[in-house]
């Protein structure tokens, strides 16, 4: 705003198919969003982090230095998905994560928390730093998928034909400050 002051920002906050529909159907110019499809020639898609993600998990039931995700079968995996999003989000852990565990949704991460703590279950968590989770129950455990961190890509997208100087400016902005974090 300080470099722009006449230019208008509106934000719009949804999960990753919304915000994916909005800008295909052009309510939106920009959406940031993690990547969950391949990359469209339609779209510009910047990459701005690749996050590395770890398991929540009881104490009692695992501590170790990383686990594999294989090693998580027979532990059901909570998921937080509204009841319009189960089906989306059940085809993300199971085929871009690779996650072969039984799935139970819940609709808050604090629900999961308390399953998670009550040994129930284990959760993908972004990040490998306590933050937000602390429990006195979970250990914070980096994921691994065949020997290898698993991530999660987010980017920048807009449609090439929506391509121009503020929208590219703006995404420049968000490559930058997720660099410096």
């Amino acid at each position: 705003m300080k470099t722009y002051p006449k230019v208008k920002l509106h934000i719009m906050h949804g999960n990753h198919e919304e915000l994916y529909n909005a800008l295909r159907e052009n309510r939106i110019d920009l959406a940031l969003n993690d990547q969950r499809r391949m990359f469209s020639s339609e779209y510009e898609n910047m990459v701005l982090i690749d996050t590395t993600l770890s398991v929540l998990i009881n104490k009692d039931i695992m501590q170790k230095q990383n686990v594999e995700l294989s090693e998580l079968e027979d532990q059901t995996c909570i998921v937080v998905a509204s009841s319009t999003q189960i089906e989306n989000e059940e085809s993300y852990y199971k085929d871009i994560l690779g996650v072969r565990s039984p799935l139970h949704f819940v609709n808050s991460y604090q629900e999961a928390r308390l399953f998670v703590s009550a040994g129930t279950g284990y959760m993908i968590y972004e990040g490998t730093s306590d933050g937000d989770y602390y429990d006195a129950n979970i250990n914070m455990i980096p994921l691994l998928k065949n020997k290898e961190p698993l991530k999660r890509r987010y980017c920048a997208f807009w449609k090439l034909d929506n391509s121009g100087y503020y929208v590219e400016t703006f995404a420049d902005i968000l490559k930058e400050q997720f660099h410096n974090t």
